[in-house]
């Protein structure tokens, strides 16, 4: 098309335009469209910057994992043999767990008379969901960037009060005893930690070994409730048999 068939062409838009200012009310409706367009353009504006906003916030894991409420850990019985694991589920609100060999359940102890039900559910807290999670600060945007899975040093994140007598299965008792440098953390789409990696000592070398298993199976308060039940009731009949003996 040449340029003076464009302004032609364009001549002709123009004039049929025209004909609609004289079409009673025309002028305000087109207002009111506009009007409307402009409120969706802000709307959709605001939420992508919300959103933006959301993405790039450094949050507690721990506050994401109070909010999803149920959290299964799995961790390694001993430094050597990670493919053993060792199960703990939590109801963070209630401030309950259960496992093999102990329990907490409204503010009562299963499995051990030592310590109180607050004593040792901070304890298996620290223990199994481990203070780099306790402690770590990252944002979505960065658990994106890096594939769902990202690299940290480890000596920011670790309990300093543990470093001097660490026990079996902390984490501290890794970086004292295995020369750990750095870990590493799995996430799922709904970025929640799923897998906890150390890089250490193991067999004589170096390499990258599982730490901890996190699982999200509870989907209700009833469903943690049924199988906490099924827990303490073999923790009791555990118990019995060595009172018989």
């Amino acid at each position: 098309m040449s340029e003076e068939e464009k302004v032609e062409e364009y001549n002709k838009y123009k004039e049929y335009a025209s004909n609609f200012d004289d079409v009673p009310g025309y002028s305000n409706y087109m207002k009111i469209i506009l009007s409307g367009l402009a409120m969706m353009i802000l709307l959709v504006f605001y939420h992508s910057l919300r959103q933006r906003v959301f993405m790039d916030t450094e949050r507690l894991q721990i506050d994401l994992l109070n909010e999803k409420r149920f959290i299964s850990v799995e961790r390694p019985n001993d430094y050597e043999n990670d493919s053993k694991l060792y199960k703990v589920s939590f109801d963070l609100k209630t401030k309950e767990f259960y496992s093999l060999n102990y329990a907490v359940r409204s503010k009562k102890t299963y499995g051990q008379n030592r310590w109180t039900a607050k004593e040792i559910y901070v304890s298996w807290i620290n223990k199994t969901i481990t203070p780099i999670l306790l402690n770590l600060k990252v944002s979505k945007k960065k658990i994106l960037e890096s594939n769902y899975v990202i690299e940290l040093e480890l000596e920011l994140l670790l309990d300093k009060e543990k470093l001097e007598n660490p026990k079996s299965g902390d984490i501290e008792s890794y970086y004292v005893y295995f020369k750990m440098s750095k870990v590493r953390i799995t996430y799922n789409k709904e970025f929640l930690p799923i897998k906890l990696e150390g890089y250490y000592e193991k067999n004589g070398k170096m390499s990258w070994s599982v730490l901890r298993v996190y699982s999200y199976p509870f989907k209700s308060k009833e469903e943690f409730d049924n199988e906490m039940d099924k827990a303490i009731e073999n923790i009791q009949e555990h118990e019995a048999e060595i009172e018989g003996n």
